[in-house]
């Protein structure tokens, strides 16, 4: 298990990385819910995710089932492409985790969910796994870059004054 500090208050939590081009087959798991889905390389998707957490869970001692816990979904994806981010299309790594026995369910009543999208030159998910008391703490000390490059602006203000530039610039006719 990893921890992390932040404000003298050390919190633990898990980290699973699957590295790979993941987007068009959890797209089509979306689509298709009652079919099975495979990976290019012939491998079933929710095999992959479960092989791939237990293999990384493995690597953790002192493992520890969280009563309620937060799953942040990272998508890093390889371009800048406008992509549908739907959490139905991460239920093969949930479930995955759920079978590695640190989170008891799914139900809203033990976890919450949080997707965050960024760039990366490789296709890659990871998932953060934190006790539920630590979402907030735990947001800061390892996303705090992450949102503070995405400095907040009302865009709605933009486009009226937008808008008021172009009505300026055309001829009036009266």
């Amino acid at each position: 298990m990893k921890s992390i500090s932040f404000n003298n208050i050390k919190m633990p939590y898990y980290e699973f990385n699957f590295i790979g081009d993941y987007y068009k087959s959890l797209r089509r798991l979306r689509k298709e819910p009652t079919k099975t889905i495979y990976l290019d390389n012939g491998e079933r998707i929710d095999e992959h995710f479960l092989a791939n957490a237990v293999r990384q869970i493995k690597d953790y001692k002192n493992q520890q089932r969280y009563e309620k816990s937060t799953l942040i979904i990272v998508h890093n994806f390889d371009s800048y492409d406008r992509k549908d981010f739907d959490n139905a299309y991460y239920k093969p790594i949930i479930d995955a985790i759920k079978k590695v026995r640190i989170i008891y369910d799914d139900s809203w009543l033990d976890i919450s969910l949080m997707f965050l999208g960024s760039y990366s030159p490789e296709e890659k998910i990871t998932v953060f796994v934190v006790e539920h008391f630590y979402t907030i703490p735990f947001l800061n000390a390892k996303f705090n870059d992450y949102f503070n490059k995405h400095k907040p602006r009302n865009t709605g203000i933009e486009d009226r004054i937008r808008t008021l530039k172009n009505y300026d610039n055309t001829d009036d006719f009266f």
